[in-house]
Order: structure tokens, then sequence, then C-alpha cells
């Protein structure tokens, strides 16, 4: 296996955005395995926003969460399909389009990451 992709990410209480490095470890598993902080710019150039992966993603045991709030927990936009943060939330405003909406328990996910930062 040994593939990796980064995820772009966004903090919705400093707004900041961040990498999450996301490894995938056997058939449709992947785990979250590390997060940095990372300019739009950056992100942009090195093709974070292309990122496609599917099946089930979990946090390793020693994923360190958000770098900014520590949230371990990671969310969806049901609107726009971006990822953020979440600190622990059912009713939750996504960071980046503002969308409300209610976060639902973990299952299989299919997603491009975060398209257009």
């Amino acid at each position: 296996m040994n593939e990796t992709v980064i995820a772009i990410c966004k903090c919705p209480e400093t707004k900041r955005l961040y990498g999450i490095r996301i490894e995938n470890v056997s058939e449709n598993r992947w785990e979250m395995t590390w997060t940095f902080p990372i300019k739009e710019e950056t992100a942009k150039r090195e093709g974070y926003d292309q990122a496609v992966i599917g099946g089930l993603v979990y946090a390793s045991a020693n994923f360190p969460g958000c770098p900014y709030c520590q949230s371990k927990k990671m969310t969806i936009c049901s609107q726009c399909g971006k990822l953020f943060c979440n600190i622990g939330e059912n009713n939750v405003i996504c960071p980046w389009c503002e969308a409300a909406q209610k976060v639902r328990g973990g299952g299989k996910v299919s997603f491009r990451i975060c398209s257009d930062i």
C-alpha cells in the first residue's frame, strides 16, 4: 500500500489552514497520522487540493489533532465538501462556506479532499 496524501483542513476557531497526513494502511482503510500548519499558496502549489481518497478514515493512536485547537475530530462539510476540525459539537458551522450542519457519526467516506482552497 504505502500511499500517502495530504488533506487541507481549516480550524473553525482560528480560521487557519493546516495539512493532515493520511496514510493508506490497508484496502479501503486510511489513518490520519500527522498535522502541520500550512499557507494557502503552499497548499495549492503542492497540489494538496487535488488529492482523492476513498474508504474508512480513522485517527491513528498518535494523531496529534489540529495544531491550533488540538481537536482530533474531523468533519466533512455536507455543502462544500471541505474538511474542518470539530471540538465535539453536534451542530457546527463550516469555516469554509459558513453552512450550518448537524454532525453524524463515522462511516465509510469517499471524497475529493478540499478542492478550490
